[in-house]
């Protein structure tokens, strides 16, 4: 909802519950918590109970309604976004990411160590085997 259309309503029970709606919004792109996707939702019915109460014309109350929904509607295709991409390391698309980028450690440390096993080998195989003296000097 645009401030600009909140301050026109002069209504400051609307206009306390719209900055809780914001202050929803803030705390779950900070926190990443579903939990204010549900005081959202309490806020949100409240903010609707308030604009069917306030002395509006028709226009005003449907126009007010068509906003909050709008902002409702925005935050919880926000909130949907933020699970899939995943509200913390572990979960969602990140954890995915977390998970295939333990697999692709794992396989570079087998490979690490089958490699390091060849080079030693080798090494060992290269000391035995010793060129005769006379070839190397002349």
């Amino acid at each position: 909802m645009r401030l600009k259309n909140v301050q026109t309503i002069n209504s400051n029970e609307l206009y306390v519950r719209i900055l809780q709606l914001r202050r929803n919004e803030k705390d779950f792109i900070i926190r990443s918590n579903e939990k204010y996707l549900t005081k959202f939702n309490g806020n949100f019915d409240k903010a609707v109970a308030v604009v069917r109460q306030v002395d509006f014309s028709q226009s005003q109350r449907q126009t007010t309604l068509d906003l909050l929904n709008d902002y409702k509607r925005q935050f919880v295709a926000l909130v949907a976004a933020r699970k899939t991409l995943g509200l913390t390391a572990d979960t969602g698309l990140r954890g995915v990411m977390l998970q295939q980028g333990n697999q692709t450690q794992a396989t570079l440390d087998e490979i690490n160590v089958t490699l390091q096993a060849h080079v030693a080998a080798e090494v060992s195989r290269c000391r035995c085997w010793r060129w005769p003296s006379s070839l190397l000097w002349h």
